[in-house]
């Protein structure tokens, strides 16, 4: 993925370089598909719209190198608390353009697709109506006893909005640690910031699991049960031993609500399915958060994904060493071990390996790699304004084949990730 703006990233530098641009025009213009670096160094090519997207992404980022006092100084300040209620409202400084109009949309199940860009299962929507029988009048705090709130696209449902806002709508209950395929729904009391949400492997379809992340603690995203039902008969399960008798007594009330519910609407309590155990067999990695990485991957051609090449153990090292650096010349000489995996990673774009370029993105996000985000080496920047930009946005890219030109939408954002392909001719 990192590969697919590298024409951007050549134009980029020499930006910010301040250095004339002296290369011929390249014949092919915009249609042209090259990637070889002696091409791109000798020859210019008119800007596409990603790249525009790209250099305004780079105005915003400063280029500063950070040393390990600053960089552990900005990991720990990371807004990691709850997000305001009205952060779907924006602020009133946003761009008004931002916002789309919500108002004339009834069906709820619309109207969190059109905010959220996600369908949400059936066990969501029962989840709600449950939480409504206990307490018709607060549902989001109907299991407050077990020290849970019901957040994210619920608010939706609870609150009468006109108008949202569709950026802040994407980061709402974003946690510091949630990777783009989660989406928070619960949250709970504790200090380690406990939350339990959905995990999707690709936007188009439903959620493979439920899954919980302490925020305070580390990226872990603990797989839980498939539906939301059997991941809060769980967490009642464990928080019972740990109240006093009165608390206790309250949680076992709803638990035997929760038990009587799903067993009428039909939701298993089981914490291991049958699509669960389908999905271990389609994992291609790992990934530093331990819930894995499915993507699009040809077994047969063996296209789609090549592992990494450090394994996780050694690049959470490289990861660490090059935050902790405290001189530029300490950070050049780790950075240059760094290189040859990000170069592989780039080779395996260009051969249609995009699983490799997400799970390096998806591994950035670890409580020791997240300060390589403050660290602005040259090369490193291109690298950061590309993973923020495919986490942000939807990234069109075009393969050229014989006289056609098929384009495929690479979604990898907050709701919209993993890979969605739209093959466009």
């Amino acid at each position: 993925m990192i590969n697919a703006l590298y024409d951007c990233f050549i134009n980029l530098e020499k930006m910010s370089s301040g250095d004339e641009d002296e290369r011929k025009l390249c014949k092919y213009g915009d249609s042209c598909y090259q990637k070889n670096p002696q091409h791109h160094r000798r020859f210019k090519h008119p800007k596409r719209k990603t790249e525009d997207i790209v250099e305004n992404v780079g105005k915003k980022i400063k280029t500063e190198t950070c040393f390990s006092e600053k960089v552990t100084e900005d990991c720990e300040n990371v807004i990691i608390t709850d997000i305001p209620q009205d952060s779907l409202n924006g602020s009133a400084q946003d761009d008004s353009s931002a916002f789309i109009d919500i108002s004339t949309i009834e069906d709820i199940k619309d109207k969190i697709e059109t905010v959220f860009l996600v369908k949400m299962p059936n066990d969501f929507f029962s989840f709600f109506d449950f939480c409504e029988s206990l307490d018709k009048e607060n549902p989001k705090q109907a299991l407050i006893a077990a020290g849970l709130s019901l957040v994210g696209p619920f608010d939706l449902i609870t609150q009468d909005f006109l108008k949202i806002d569709q950026t802040a709508a994407l980061q709402h209950y974003r946690y510091f640690y949630d990777p783009p395929e989660f989406q928070t729904v619960l949250k709970c009391d504790d200090k380690n910031l406990l939350h339990y949400g959905y995990f999707r492997d690709d936007p188009k379809e439903e959620p493979v699991f439920v899954a919980s992340n302490e925020a305070n603690v580390d990226c872990t995203l603990n797989i839980i049960s498939e539906n939301l039902f059997s991941a809060v008969d769980i967490h009642l399960e464990k928080r019972k031993k740990k109240v006093d008798p009165f608390k206790k007594m309250k949680i076992q009330k709803i638990q035997e609500a929760l038990h009587i519910w799903s067993s009428k609407n039909g939701f298993s309590l089981d914490s291991l399915s049958k699509k669960m155990r389908g999905r271990r067999s389609k994992v291609v990695a790992k990934t530093f958060h331990g819930a894995g990485m499915v993507v699009p991957y040809d077994k047969k051609t063996e296209v789609g994904y090549r592992e990494l090449k450090e394994n996780d153990v050694t690049l959470k090292k490289m990861f660490k060493s090059l935050v902790e650096a405290e001189t530029e010349e300490e950070r050049k000489l780790l950075w240059g071990k760094l290189q040859p995996v990000l170069t592989y990673a780039n080779i395996a774009n260009d051969e249609c390996d995009f699983g490799t370029g997400l799970e390096l993105g998806v591994n950035r996000n670890k409580r020791e790699a997240g300060g390589v985000l403050f660290l602005f080496h040259n090369d490193l920047a291109s690298v950061i304004k590309a993973w923020k930009f495919v986490n942000d946005q939807i990234m069109v890219f075009d393969i050229v084949k014989g006289e056609k030109i098929h384009s495929f939408i690479v979604a990898y954002g907050p709701n919209e990730n993993s890979f969605m392909k739209n093959g466009r001719k």
